[in-house]
């Protein structure tokens, strides 16, 4: 019974994140449910570089872009832990007469188009 609740609370304790990238491969990290998004995105900043250009983060269930906004909050906050699934999502800004912003986020599952008008 105490062997159980030891693992119960490890697994509270941890978050074990994987990572789908725009070109299809995947990477896992496992981090404290205590860090926070920021760290999660410094990692793939580390990990990825300039590889897919500026990237956003989306997590995959229930699905919801991972914005800067949160990147004060908790892996547990956001319901990260004890695993989740995020995909980086590549965006590539072009600008076209009229000087309407165009910007593509590229991943294997989700092509998403916003138009702004600057």
């Amino acid at each position: 019974m105490a062997a159980k609740a030891d693992e119960m609370k490890q697994q509270r304790e941890n978050a074990r994140i994987q990572f789908r990238l725009p070109d299809g491969s995947s990477f896992s990290h496992t981090f404290q449910s205590s860090q926070t998004l920021q760290e999660l995105r410094e990692l793939v900043t580390d990990r990825v570089g300039s590889t897919f250009g500026s990237f956003a983060l989306v997590a995959t269930y229930p699905r919801r872009e991972l914005s800067p906004e949160f990147d004060s909050c908790s892996l547990l906050d956001l319901e990260l832990a004890p695993s989740g699934v995020v995909m980086v999502t590549a965006e590539r800004k072009n600008v076209s007469k009229g000087g309407v912003v165009v910007v593509f986020r590229w991943t294997v599952e989700l092509l998403e188009v916003r138009v702004a008008v600057v």
